[in-house]
């Protein structure tokens, strides 16, 4: 028989019964070996060894172990020890890629932080560099200015705010120094979140101490001590009234214009129609312009009583500010960044003076009162119109919101520095809560303009009268 015959009944045979190779005669055998080479055996085959290797043991057959170190290791084909190979090599080399890949991920993470980190540290160091601190001077150790209780200090804070007013009657020429024409006592609760402001009197007497010409407001400009003007009105609020300063922070009085434009203008209520010197703002609610902001809080010559007129007239500004404040974008904070740098300085560190913002921001309207130092009209002092202490209702006052002992603030309290009043009646503290000042005419929302018109020129014509009568008195008194 031919080797193609034998092959083609080894072939039939296969296809007939599934028959293993051992069932074959041998000459068959030897002329199927050389076409079963162990790198040409198909799967076929590789199984047909397995199941004839278990087939063996089942029938107590001793399988030949070709290693006499591990009795137990059953020798696997050529193939299925190459395939195994290549799977163990395949996934080594998957969790080599997958390690690349972790470390190349971490290393691109790395270097995204550390940009971030670099970017942050850049705008920190940047912001805390536009912050001018302190060039006005130092409040610490300094003789007469009153220090915040130990028990109260970190709870609360008690902030000492100034409007420096740099105008002079030539529209051109800045005065160098200023006067502090706008002095507000703020104490923070931190703990309480509420905020309780004390409006000063600018024209408040305090004597000639520190060097002033009289008023208050002339403390921070003619103090003896050029190089610490805030520490020496520190001093005298401490020394006369016994309220503790723990940091201050100045405006530049220019600037309010400035901060109302970029905010594009904020929506004011005006109690009162002014009209003075060629500027006129009607009664009601109005959306006032960077310059006519300016006016509405600068104006008092108008009133019969001046500066407690303008005082109550600030309210409704600083209303209309925390409300146009608490809806601040970053764009607003970015363009008003410049304006800090030019326009405010204090003694606050960039992280302080961050965290009285935010904590501002986080105090309802309900929580922030706002009144003023009770006082009335004193004597001429030194040939000025000053206003005087009214001890009894600013004791009062302070025994209500701004005295946190068990030691009742008295009128032996104050400085023994006293001037004789008129006696036209005091103007007491008009103590209100912002949620009321948001209030005060609402009801006027819907005001017509004509109806605003026609207040707007009812105080210009009596403004007109008034100016007329002191014209016509002034004409008829003879000259000294």
């Amino acid at each position: 028989m031919s080797d193609k015959h034998m092959q083609r009944q080894i072939n039939l045979a296969r296809a007939r019964s599934n028959k293993p190779l051992h069932n074959i005669s041998p000459r068959a055998q030897q002329v199927a070996q050389p076409q079963q080479s162990a790198s040409r055996r198909s799967a076929f085959d590789v199984n047909a060894d397995a199941a004839r290797h278990m087939t063996n043991v089942h029938r107590g057959a001793q399988p030949q172990h070709s290693n006499a170190q591990h009795p137990q290791r059953r020798q696997m084909p050529p193939d299925v020890t190459r395939a195994t190979q290549a799977r163990s090599g395949g996934a080594a080399a998957v969790r080599g890629k997958s390690k690349k890949q972790e470390n190349k991920t971490l290393m691109i993470t790395g270097i995204v932080f550390a940009i971030i980190l670099a970017l942050f540290l850049s705008v920190w160091a940047y912001y805390k560099s536009m912050v001018n601190k302190g060039s006005m001077g130092t409040l610490y150790n300094i003789e007469g200015v009153v220090e915040t209780a130990p028990e109260f200090k970190g709870k609360q804070l008690n902030l000492l705010v100034l409007g420096i007013d740099y105008s002079t009657e030539d529209a051109v020429v800045r005065d160098p120094i200023g006067n502090t024409d706008m002095i507000l006592y703020a104490r923070f609760d931190f703990e309480n979140k509420t905020l309780k402001m004390m409006q000063i009197p600018r024209d408040l007497c305090v004597g000639d101490v520190g060097g002033s010409a009289g008023k208050i407001n002339g403390v921070f400009a003619h103090t003896n001590d050029t190089q610490n003007r805030v520490g020496a009105l520190a001093a005298v609020i401490g020394q006369q009234y016994g309220l503790p300063v723990d940091n201050y922070l100045t405006i530049d009085m220019d600037s309010l214009r400035e901060i109302v434009d970029i905010f594009g203008g904020l929506r004011v209520y005006v109690a009162e129609a002014m009209d003075y010197a060629g500027s006129a703002i009607p009664q009601g609610w109005s959306t006032l312009t960077g310059a006519e902001c300016e006016f509405f809080l600068r104006n008092r010559k108008q009133y019969a009583t001046g500066d407690i007129q303008r005082l109550a007239n600030q309210r409704y500004f600083y209303s209309a500010l925390f409300s146009r404040v608490r809806t601040a974008t970053w764009q607003d904070i970015v363009k008003l960044m410049p304006l800090v740098q030019q326009y405010i300085n204090t003694d606050l560190d960039i992280t302080n003076l961050m965290g009285v913002a935010v904590n501002l921001l986080k105090i309802p309207s309900s929580n922030i009162m706002i009144c003023q130092m009770p006082v009335s009209r004193g004597e001429p002092y030194n040939g000025q119109d000053v206003q005087v202490l009214a001890k009894e209702e600013t004791a009062e006052l302070f025994n209500q919101y701004f005295n946190d002992t068990e030691t009742p603030v008295t009128v032996a309290s104050f400085s023994e520095f006293d001037w004789p009043s008129r006696g036209e009646g005091v103007s007491g503290a008009n103590v209100q809560w912002m949620n009321a000042v948001d209030a005060d005419g609402a009801d006027q929302e819907g005001a017509t303009e004509d109806s605003l018109a026609a207040a707007s020129q009812a105080a210009a014509e009596q403004a007109a009268a008034e100016s007329a009568a002191a014209a016509s008195q002034a004409a008829s008194t003879p000259a000294a």
